[in-house]
């Protein structure tokens, strides 16, 4: 009787999970499906699960239309500026907080953390206030210094991973005549990679879709980023709602293959920090 009650609790459990995945996943079928129908198939009644016949134009006008390819540069440029920034510098002020020992060292740490709670929506007018005084406006380094600098959630996770490391390497260290920079550099960086793959996904994927911030301090088109870019497309009286799909999908593919590709990283970084959700 038993045997027969986990076998329906198992079939049970697997179809509400199999119901679960579907919901999540149709939404990003239905995005490249409409990517492959022409306009008027997107409007019929009732809607096509499968697109036929497959429109594969839409995808060139995506390049067509719109400076699509200078706003991928764009992205790829801003994006990999900030990421690298973040993580040198979160796992620096990581490894002081971790390992250093110095006044109000505790403080300082708990005040880096307040910032998390703080909605950046607070400190947006007086940014760009400031960056318009000294002409950071409409410069794609107007986005990398808000962000770059300032990542505190990187430092945390990081601080977690570092405080698990032994003592011992920084007394190796220091015997064998390294400075702070030299055992952090040397010793400390090289045994972080885990939890530096799993930050560098997160903090990819955030700037990848960041929107805000370039709306507020971008002008010139050719200057957008691909969130921008994307909002181009929509139209005040029409939108060609299959080019936007192909353009979605176009700029989702880096995000999921830099995600399949790390995927084991994310989680073998959060497990080895101790983070929980």
């Amino acid at each position: 009787m038993k045997a027969k009650s986990k076998k329906v609790f198992s079939i049970i459990k697997h179809i509400i999970l199999i119901t679960i995945c579907i919901i999540m996943i149709f939404p990003f079928y239905w995005m490249i499906a409409t990517a492959f129908k022409d306009t008027y198939a997107v409007y019929e009644y009732p809607p096509k699960i499968f697109p036929n016949p497959l429109v594969v134009s839409n995808f060139g006008k995506v390049w067509e239309l719109l400076p699509f390819g200078q706003a991928f540069v764009n992205s790829i440029k801003i994006v990999l500026t900030v990421v690298v920034i973040q993580l040198l510098t979160a796992s620096m002020a990581a490894f002081a907080f971790a390992k250093l020992q110095f006044k109000f060292r505790e403080l300082i740490f708990l005040l880096v953390l307040a910032t998390m709670m703080i909605p950046e929506q607070v400190i947006m007018i007086p940014l760009f206030q400031m960056f318009q005084k000294v002409g950071l406006i409409d410069t794609h380094l107007g986005l990398i210094l808000p962000t770059a600098f300032c990542y505190p959630f990187g430092i945390f996770m990081l601080r977690q991973f570092i405080m698990g490391l032994p003592d011992s390497i920084m007394e190796a260290g220091k015997i064998d005549g390294c400075s702070y920079p030299g055992i952090f550099f040397k010793l400390t960086l090289p045994l972080i990679k885990p939890a530096l793959s799993s930050l560098f996904i997160f903090s990819f994927l955030q700037n990848w879709n960041s929107f805000l911030y370039p709306m507020l301090f971008l002008n010139s088109q050719e200057k957008f980023t691909l969130p921008l870019m994307l909002n181009t497309f929509k139209g005040l009286y029409f939108t060609d709602w299959p080019v936007l799909m192909a353009a979605c999908s176009i700029v989702i593919l880096p995000v999921v293959l830099v995600y399949l590709s790390a995927q084991k990283y994310i989680i073998e970084g959060i497990a080895m920090t101790g983070i929980k959700g």
